[in-house]
């Protein structure tokens, strides 16, 4: 009560507040002017434009969000930006493409809100406590809805159906108690832990409308046994169904859903993919240790995120000819992947999809590729400085296309035209362990050897010296 009431006397007087402490609900209302308000905002300017970080308030306002601070594009509003911001109306520009962290969490008059087309993502907890918030405009763009984002709201408290459905067809959660399940046709996504931990469920059938199923969607669901998935997904989280029968029980080594592998569970060094697997899920083979060879049959079109990262054994990948996509990651610290054969229908390379291989060194690059992501290739990463360097290796690419001649161009790498026979070389051996164990004892030895002869040559010199030494003396 102190603490507001200090709010209160500062804001009567004028002075600016940092937002940090809650609004009293008695205060006055002004309307904030774009440009005062650009001034009351503090922000962080990255590459890719204006994060807002702060916004110090004064009274209830009404507030516009400029599309531009000192000529560059906001884009974000970061976490806790407007928290407990006394603002009843907030108007934000359409350059927006994610509201942060509890960005505007117990901003208590907040009303209503458009969230702008250009909006992907709405994060953990962003409009959680604001007891006013009635209407939210959601449109197609959002694609993820953090947890807690509407906790607290009437927005979400009306909503009083079991699958509570926000905006176009997010299903945000589940609060019914029904052991068998179909998803709805109008439901598009299927939210952040959107099922978590409902134990009654046993089967879902998953509509042919639903393209995305987020992380956690169906963890610790652990009676759920049965999926009938309908639907051609464009994402699968690879937690989305975790700790549930269907994954647990899973007697294959190859752990499909459909036409996607969702997960591989074995311990071979040679794996064939089977035939019929259109997608390999995120993080399907991440952390394999064993995996030294990874063959993909035709019917592959797309490797997603991660999908064989940090495979420290895995040497040799031949793709089929129908693989249209590798993903962002998909074979991170690979280290000793030094065989690479793609098809002939490839059209993107995702970021870092080849990030710390550094004995990968020659690559054919097929003439339907269109996109090669940044540091896709050449590149190590180093997590604990969050920095990328380059790798000092040879890596020659082959390629024709507009996209890998600028790539080679920008990061300084050799590049030669794609010769009409590429990449029909055989596969090397795989280097074996027990190899590797003899190389360094072959070292060992010759460093050995090296250090004796070295050793007599100094005691030679040595001798010598001394019998010189001797006949001066004489």
């Amino acid at each position: 009560m102190i603490v507001c009431m200090a709010c209160i006397l500062l804001c009567l007087s004028g002075i600016q507040l940092t937002v940090c402490a809650e609004p009293d609900e008695n205060a006055a209302a002004d309307t904030v002017p774009i440009a005062e308000a650009a001034s009351r905002m503090e922000y962080s300017d990255t590459d890719d434009g204006i994060i807002l970080t702060c916004y110090r308030w004064s009274s209830e306002d009404a507030v516009v969000i400029p599309e531009q601070i000192d000529g560059k594009t906001v884009i974000g509003i970061g976490a806790s930006a407007f928290r407990y911001c006394y603002a009843y109306t907030i108007e934000l520009p359409p350059t927006i493409r994610k509201i942060g962290e509890s960005a505007f969490e117990n901003c208590v008059y907040l009303q209503a809100v458009a969230i702008p087309q250009n909006c992907t993502e709405i994060a953990d907890a962003a409009f959680r406590g604001c007891r006013q918030l009635s209407y939210v405009d959601l449109p197609q763009s959002v694609q993820r809805i953090g947890a807690a984002a509407f906790e607290g709201t009437p927005y979400l408290e009306n909503l009083t159906e079991d699958m509570v459905i926000l905006g176009d067809g997010i299903l945000y959660a589940y609060t019914g108690q029904e052991t068998q399940l179909s998803i709805p046709e109008k439901v598009r996504i299927i939210g952040q832990n959107a099922f978590a931990g409902h134990e009654e469920l046993t089967s879902v059938t998953i509509s042919e409308g639903v393209q995305r199923i987020q992380d956690g969607a169906f963890a610790d669901c652990t009676a759920l046994k049965n999926i009938d998935l309908q639907a051609d997904l464009s994402e699968l989280a690879p937690n989305a169904f975790q700790g549930t029968k269907w994954e647990s029980e899973a007697k294959d080594s190859f752990v499909v859903l459909k036409d996607i592998l969702v997960k591989y569970q074995g311990d071979e060094q040679e794996v064939v993919i089977p035939d019929g697997v259109r997608v390999v899920n995120g993080a399907a083979f991440a952390d394999c240790e064993n995996l030294t060879t990874v063959t993909l049959p035709i019917s592959v079109e797309e490797i997603r995120k991660e999908a064989f990262a940090h495979c420290p054994s895995l040497q040799i990948v031949l793709m089929g000819e129908n693989t249209k996509t590798i993903g962002e990651k998909a074979f991170m610290d690979c280290g000793m992947l030094n065989y690479l054969r793609l098809g002939h229908s490839l059209e993107i390379i995702e970021a870092g999809a080849f990030l710390g291989c550094p004995y990968l060194d020659t690559v054919y690059l097929p003439d339907t590729l269109h996109t090669i992501g940044e540091k896709a290739f050449g590149y190590r990463y180093n997590a604990k400085g969050d920095v990328y360097s380059k790798i000092n290796n040879s890596l020659m690419l082959y390629a024709n296309t507009a996209c890998a001649m600028q790539y080679a161009t920008d990061e300084e790498l050799q590049l030669k035209p794609l010769p009409a026979a590429e990449n029909t070389k055989p596969a090397p051996e795989v280097v074996k362990e027990e190899d590797t164990d003899n190389q360094e004892d072959e070292l060992q030895h010759i460093g050995w050897i090296a250090g004796c002869g070295i050793g007599g040559i100094l005691l030679i010199a040595a001798w010598i010296q001394r019998m010189a030494q001797k006949r001066k003396e004489r």
